[in-house]
């Protein structure tokens, strides 16, 4: 949870430590959506 407090950009191993059953392709558009940035 540090990690998104801090704005690091997103994972798929952060996405999938925060829940199993999502992954990094599942949140493209709501990341997109939010600004939030995104590890390349």
């Amino acid at each position: 949870m540090r990690d998104l407090y801090a704005l690091r950009p997103l994972s798929e191993e952060l996405v999938s430590s925060l829940n199993g059953e999502v992954t990094l392709a599942d949140l493209a558009q709501d990341i997109s959506e939010i600004g939030y940035p995104r590890a390349r």
